[in-house]
């Protein structure tokens, strides 16, 4: 799976676990919830990765943070580091330096033309601490 492709499955996965969450889960649920959630499946069903996609996942990550504290922890950690921005300060300096690593493995293959699998390359990464 390609690197793009990775982070939308986590987005969708996130997504799901929202969905089955409070307040979310419930039949009633506030107007600013409803309007988070229609953003976040909004997010979660774009093709286009653009400027403006990651300022859209950098402010719905920072509002989990702020606003559903209970939902931080199923937060894919590597989501913080794919929208970046303000989400890195939710990231430990130890995180940052591995996906600082992983960042440089993912432009040497694509320098290449070679396949970048981020599971894969977690696993390398692992093995080295």
């Amino acid at each position: 799976m390609d690197y793009q492709g990775y982070h939308r499955q986590l987005l969708q996965q996130f997504l799901a676990s929202v969905e089955s969450s409070a307040p979310f889960a419930g039949n009633t649920f506030s107007e600013q919830d409803h309007a988070f959630l229609s953003r976040l499946r909004d997010l979660s069903g774009s093709t286009t990765v653009d400027e403006a996609f990651f300022s859209e996942g950098q402010a719905l990550l920072c509002q989990v943070v702020a606003t559903y504290p209970h939902l931080t922890p199923v937060i894919p950690r590597d989501l913080l580091w794919y929208f970046s921005g303000d989400c890195l300060h939710f990231l430990s300096d130890e995180e940052i330096d591995v996906y600082s690593q992983l960042d440089e493995i993912r432009f040497e293959a694509e320098k290449h033309g070679a396949t970048f699998n981020m599971a894969e390359a977690k696993q390398t990464i692992r093995k080295w601490h």
